[in-house]
Parts: structure tokens; C-alpha cells; sequence
């Protein structure tokens, strides 16, 4: 699909951050722009899940707040599942690639969900995977 993005689960975080330094208050514009450049946003179930961790932990979120930001993620996403082709393809991306496991899987779910662009600020910038997706650090 034409100008499909998928978007790490770090983008989201910074998204979601109330943090007033410089630093996140740059990205956190960054990936407001981001969307509001495209209207063919894919996540995987993966990416919901490394969130809601990082709200409940880190950020110290409510539960009912994580829950409200999941749902509307939902309203508003494609949102693939994680399942058995992924993992295996994900296997493939580390043993090829060199990516970690987190990562190749997040590779695997863009690949799979057939986005073009995989916004990432953990992968290494303008790395191709399989001639299929070409991962950017909207922050370089």
C-alpha cells in the first residue's frame, strides 16, 4: 500500500511523554507531524503492548488512562496481530540482519502489514530489509 507507515513503539512514547525537556518536547512534535502527514498508519498488537507497559512502569500512567489511549489507538490504527509467521520472519530478519529480537519482530510486522516506511529511532537510519522497508529516524 502507497505511502503505508508503520511506527515504533518509541515514537508513540514520546507522543504520550508529559516530560517538558527540551529534548522530548522536539520529538514530541516530530511524531505529531509525522501523523498528521499520513493517513495509512499501521502498528502491530506488539507495539500496543511495549506501550502499555512503558505508561503503567515508566511513566506511571492510570490503568484506565493506558486502556483509553489503547482504545482510540484502536479507533483510529491498523492494527496487525502478532502471530506465528511473524515470529518465524522476525528469526529470519536477526539471523540476516543482525536486528534484535524486539526489533526484528517490529521489522517483521511492518514487512507483513506492507508499510514502506518503518519510523523507528532504534534501528539503524536508512537501513533497507528485504527490499521491502526502508527504516527512518524522523529525529536525524
Amino acid at each position: 500500500m502507497k505511502d503505508r507507515i508503520f511506527i515504533d513503539t518509541n515514537m508513540w512514547v514520546y507522543l504520550f511523554s508529559k516530560s517538558d525537556v527540551p529534548e522530548d518536547v522536539r520529538k514530541k512534535k516530530t511524531v505529531a507531524n509525522l501523523l498528521q502527514k499520513s493517513s495509512d498508519i499501521v502498528i502491530s498488537a506488539q507495539v500496543l503492548s511495549e506501550m502499555a507497559s512503558v505508561f503503567l512502569k515508566k511513566m506511571k500512567f492510570p490503568v484506565d488512562t493506558v486502556r483509553s489511549i489503547i482504545f482510540e489507538m484502536g479507533e483510529s490504527l491498523d492494527i496487525i496481530p502478532v502471530d506465528e509467521g511473524n515470529v518465524s520472519y522476525a528469526l529470519d530478519i536477526v539471523d540476516r540482519y543482525k536486528l534484535s529480537w524486539y526489533d526484528a519482530m517490529i521489522a517483521a510486522g511492518a514487512i507483513s502489514a506492507r508499510a514502506e516506511i518503518l519510523y523507528s529511532e532504534d534501528m539503524q537510519n536508512g537501513m533497507i530489509i528485504d527490499n521491502s522497508i526502508r527504516i527512518v529516524n524522523p529525529f536525524i
